[in-house]
């Protein structure tokens, strides 16, 4: 049977502390074991390929990247080979940026670069961000995703329902506490999962996230896991409550013996 467990990056695998971010080693530990057995490993973020890239720790190889929350799909670190990109529509990228430029910090993620206006943002490391200086300096671009960090959560929220209002059918926004990702309509990390289960032919697919955006995620999976510390609403959508990513690999592992 083939198999794959996929994870979530920020918050899930890369956590938050007062010494910066870090990724515990019993996680990165239980992931290798789980590859070692014969088994896939693979990413699923709403952070841009370059945006994953410039923080994933060394020791990591994940055979593959679903990434701008579902509206890509990579395949290698060294050398990428995209199997799937969806980008949005460049009059409705426009439009989009139009309307938010001036209420957070934006970022927009391309299959290449991660571009910005103005100063780099604190979200993502300086020198992986390209600088733009009017909003038509967008159109070369090939977009793949929108991130937009607001003041706080309630104010994400509420962007997050206008723009699924005024955008329907051609945007789709999740919100990530005080972070909106908007990629197109079609996409989600529901749809990136289902088309890595078509791709590799996966007979089993366990999941594991810790916020809003993380639902369409758990929902696709056989088997999905988030964290006593996530929402309840998040909860909700999951079989397993853990600690740790290494507990959840340890179930899946059980459950690839039974």
């Amino acid at each position: 049977m083939k198999r794959a467990f996929i994870s979530d990056f920020d918050g899930t695998l890369r956590l938050y502390g007062e010494q910066g971010a870090y990724v515990l080693q019993e996680d990165i530990d239980a992931i290798q074991a789980f590859q070692k057995a014969g088994n896939l490993f693979g990413i699923c973020s709403g952070r841009p390929l370059a945006g994953l890239l410039a923080v994933l720790p060394k020791e990591m190889h994940p055979d593959f990247c679903i990434v701008s929350s579902g509206a890509a799909i990579t395949e290698g670190i060294d050398e990428v080979h995209f199997l799937t990109r969806k980008p949005i529509e460049a009059e409705t990228a426009e439009k989009l940026l139009t309307k938010t430029l001036a209420l957070g910090k934006v970022y927009v993620q391309t299959d290449r670069d991660l571009c910005t206006f103005g100063m780099p943002g604190e979200a993502m490391p300086e020198d992986i961000q390209t600088i733009l200086e009017r909003l038509e300096d967008v159109r070369p671009f090939c977009v793949l995703g929108i991130s937009i960090g607001m003041k706080d959560e309630r104010s994400a929220r509420v962007l997050c329902e206008e723009v699924n209002q005024e955008f329907a059918g051609k945007l789709k926004a999740f919100q990530n506490i005080n972070y909106l990702d908007i990629v197109r309509a079609d996409c989600s990390k529901g749809t990136g999962i289902e088309e890595a289960r078509q791709h590799y032919a996966l007979d089993h697919l366990y999941g594991i996230g810790d916020s809003y955006n993380d639902i369409p995620l758990l929902d696709a999976s056989d088997t999905a896991f988030t964290f006593h510390r996530s929402p309840e609403s998040v909860q909700a959508h999951a079989d397993h409550v853990v600690d740790t990513v290494a507990e959840a690999l340890r179930i899946a592992e059980k459950s690839c013996l039974d």
